[in-house]
């Protein structure tokens, strides 16, 4: 009866052990609020190929930063080499589900692994494109 005991007692440590962790980034407010810089960025028209366009943004904008505060304030930095006039915003950004909007600029979530923010909208800049931005959190 103790060896019965003592393997069921093993047996349920190594079963507990095995549980399967929660992943703790998810997608709310609090976990996405950080620092960002704007890593690639990508242009699909409608019925076209997907392409990088990231090269097409002027220099001193590829090194930008955007700040989402966790209540809901949006600070656009312009970083690095600053454009002339300064590109410098302050505004707001929200979330809900897996819809952002930064500004305005409202798009859908596609992932998020608490370091890299894919989010894209659809019908941008014309009917029928799609643009995808890829943000690393600094």
């Amino acid at each position: 009866m103790k060896k019965i005991f003592v393997l069921s007692l093993v047996s349920l440590l190594v079963l507990s052990s095995c549980k399967k962790k929660e992943d703790p980034c998810v997608t709310n407010t609090a976990s996405v609020a950080g620092t960002y810089k704007l890593t690639s960025l990508r242009f699909k028209p409608s019925g076209g190929t997907e392409s990088e366009i990231i090269s097409s943004l002027p220099t001193c904008r590829r090194d930008d930063l955007h700040v989402l505060n966790a209540n809901g304030n949006y600070n656009y930095q312009d970083a690095g080499v600053v454009c002339v006039p300064n590109g410098n915003l302050v505004g707001s950004w929200s979330l809900t589900g897996n819809t952002i909007d930064l500004e305005g600029n409202t798009g859908t979530i596609q992932s998020f692994d608490c370091t890299t923010l894919v989010f894209y909208k659809n019908d941008f800049p014309a009917a029928g494109d799609k643009t995808t931005s890829v943000f690393v959190r600094q």
